[in-house]
């Protein structure tokens, strides 16, 4: 999570600019995801977009992951809540520290 915030949406953009590419932290750090991995992500980022909008970063609603486990039938709906609860804790606190070192 931390590297796709640091470095995700840059990494084309620097792998094609700089030299001795292997040797950046953008590129040491980097993760490759199993196909598991890319749908729990994927799931994170469709359901990230259901945050109420307020004067801070807020968790996704339960509800949205009620609705989400729903309507694509998830059966083992407990690990879906355990990861993607994990992971929205993860990038509410990195979004905090963001927020906070801008202030």
């Amino acid at each position: 999570m931390r590297w796709q915030l640091s470095w995700g949406d840059k990494y084309e953009k620097l792998v094609a600019t700089v030299k001795n590419v292997h040797e950046k932290p953008f590129v040491k750090d980097a993760i490759t995801l199993t196909t598991v991995q890319q749908i729990y992500a994927e799931a994170f980022l469709d359901l990230n977009n259901s945050r109420q909008v307020g004067m801070g970063i807020s968790p996704i609603p339960f509800s949205e992951l009620k609705a989400y486990i729903k309507l694509y039938k998830i059966n083992d709906y407990e690990e879906f809540i355990w990861i993607i609860t994990h992971l929205d804790n993860e990038y509410v606190k990195i979004q905090n520290e963001k927020s906070t070192k801008g202030k």
